[in-house]
């Protein structure tokens, strides 16, 4: 199927392995240039442009595509009549996470995965230095093309201006920091961090590190393998504690 997107030149191809690896997404080739890139059609209608063009994805994108580890952005399309709009991305066809799935990483040689690791830390460190943090690493949105991996998945990054406390969590279960799990929303770009620590240990082992089946269980499985944070943290932790400090401190005991 092909369909052109009202009259800009893209056009947009069907192609369901794709669509299965990356929900939301489907291949768009510009026609002028005879390209193939990404195109995420956002579920929200707009009314103007002004007020996509204002979302923090769109925002980060802009920021922070010049950097070689960071998915490259485009274009963004806006369709006045109908107020649908359009992210438009290079396009790379795998991901981390299917990599793993299917055994890749245990043919991972060290010098590989120390790449991978090092070329994600600069980019994070890049969106630091821009004042934007991920806040949902994790495998699926960890582009793979040969030797070089790239960061996407914007959709829910953060301002590091941004109020306190972040009341949505977007980041996946397994990847999540114990500030997130143990506090009401007080947390900051360090998540990221944490977060490629877990990835690290997953492509060295192909098996999650914590790997919870609940925010309890999570909390549980970080415990038993890192111990109990120092003193110091544990008063910051109380301070700005959820329900979920409770659980932490009974699973203390045992």
């Amino acid at each position: 199927m092909f369909i052109i997107l009202f009259d800009l030149g893209y056009g947009l191809l069907s192609n369901s392995n794709y669509e299965n690896a990356f929900p939301g997404l489907r291949k768009c080739y510009l026609i002028k240039e005879q390209f193939h890139y990404s195109c995420k059609k956002m579920k929200q209608r707009y009314n103007s442009r002004s007020k996509f063009q204002c979302l923090v994805e769109v925002q980060a994108l802009k920021r922070l595509s010049g950097h070689p580890s960071v998915v490259q952005l485009r274009q963004v399309l806006y369709a006045t009549e109908t107020g649908s709009a359009w992210i438009i991305t290079e396009l790379i066809e795998i991901n981390l996470d299917q990599l793993i799935k299917v055994g890749f990483s245990n043919q991972l040689s060290k010098d590989k995965i120390t790449s991978y690791v090092w070329q994600l830390l600069k980019a994070v460190e890049y969106m630091h230095s821009n004042d934007i943090f991920h806040d949902n690493i994790k495998p699926e949105n960890i582009l793979v093309k040969g030797s070089v991996v790239k960061l996407t998945g914007f959709e829910f990054s953060r301002s590091s201006y941004s109020p306190l406390p972040y009341l949505d969590r977007p980041s996946c279960l397994w990847y999540r920091a114990p500030e997130c799990l143990l506090t009401s929303g007080y947390y900051t770009c360090k998540v990221d961090e944490w977060s490629i620590g877990c990835i690290m240990f997953e492509m060295i082992t192909s098996r999650r590190l914590f790997f919870g089946i609940n925010e309890g269980d999570q909390i549980t499985k970080i415990h038993n393998i890192l111990g109990t944070p120092a003193d110091d943290v544990l008063t910051k932790f109380k301070e700005y504690a959820n329900y979920l400090i409770i659980f932490f401190y009974l699973v203390r005991r045992y």
